[in-house]
């Protein structure tokens, strides 16, 4: 059975960091079956918003968006999803370089939060 941990925000960080190093500065977006606008959480502090359209804008969520929102923070802290039902049936956050989908993080990769 394959192990899942939780990721952190420093894990987070250096994802994006290396993905901009390797890529530039790409769109970011949810790849799912749903209609989703999803919220992600570092601690108390919101740190990105990604839907699963526009994935070519910018504007809406990038690498650096996730970059910049985790620098200076708790790297410590876990990286929580807003929506249970969407961490449930799965997605995967990423961009998208010379035509290929490049993950970023997962919904397995993430801790279930409690209400």
């Amino acid at each position: 059975m394959e192990k899942i941990t939780n990721m952190t925000a420093g894990e987070l960080f250096d994802i994006a960091q290396s993905q901009i190093c390797l890529h530039g500065n790409k769109a970011v977006f949810v790849r799912t079956d749903e209609q989703e606008q999803l919220v992600f959480w570092s601690g108390d502090k919101a740190i990105f918003e990604c839907v699963n359209y526009d994935e070519k804008e910018l504007s809406v969520c990038s690498l650096e968006t996730i970059a910049n929102a985790l620098e200076g923070g708790n790297m410590n802290e876990l990286v929580l999803c807003s929506s249970n039902e969407a961490q449930k049936r799965g997605f995967q956050i990423g961009f998208k370089s010379e035509g290929q989908f490049i993950e970023v993080l997962n919904s397995l990769e993430l801790a279930a939060t409690t209400i």
